[in-house]
């Protein structure tokens, strides 16, 4: 990316950026090279890691329900075991499953440790484009697509195949990005 694309000052590797969010998160400000964040920009920061937190649990539901051929908006999130519907709240993402410690409110039964995992790491991708570009035309398409790379990864992993719905939709965004934005057409994430 151009230099204007970079956002100067931010880190530039995955320890430093979760040393610094575990700083926010006990309350202390964040240190990035000697540029003291205002509570503004960690406000920020900390909404993009919840939508990215939050993405990735829709990112859970097509994980599970595309290679079954299953519809990704209805019926609402149940256990896989018991079949039980799962509350509002029971379905907050990382928080539930760590309050619930990975297990079914009804049954009591295991769940994957996927689910947390790819919340947290779909967070984590989303915070680093945000420190990298900013609200930038290569922030807004690379969640997207690395999103979208996620499920697809995931879903190969569990179930040996790339459900078409998920390259399509990664074919289909990069194309509206790049008619949107002219300017990824230069330049690479």
């Amino acid at each position: 990316p151009s230099s204007g694309a970079r956002r100067p000052g931010y880190a530039n590797s995955f320890w430093l950026l979760a040393r610094q969010f575990l700083a926010v998160a006990i309350g202390q400000p964040w240190d990035l090279g000697g540029l003291a964040m205002t509570r503004r920009a960690e406000m920020e920061n900390i909404l993009v890691f919840v939508f990215g937190a939050a993405a990735g649990s829709f990112l859970n539901v097509c994980i599970h329900r595309l290679p079954q051929g299953r519809s990704i908006v209805q019926p609402r999130s149940s256990c896989p075991h018991c079949g039980k519907l799962i509350a509002w709240y029971d379905n907050i993402p990382l928080v539930s499953y760590l309050i619930l410690r990975g297990k079914c409110r009804q049954c009591l039964a295991k769940i994957s440790p996927r689910y947390f995992f790819v919340e947290l790491a779909n967070g984590f991708l989303w915070l680093m484009l945000w420190f990298f570009y900013g609200r930038t035309p290569f922030f807004f398409s690379g969640v997207v697509l690395f999103s979208i790379l996620l499920a697809v990864c995931v879903t190969d992993l569990e179930a040996g195949l790339i459900p078409d719905t998920l390259t399509v939709s990664g074919m289909f965004a990069g194309v509206l990005a790049s008619t949107l934005w002219p300017v990824l057409q230069r330049e690479t994430l």
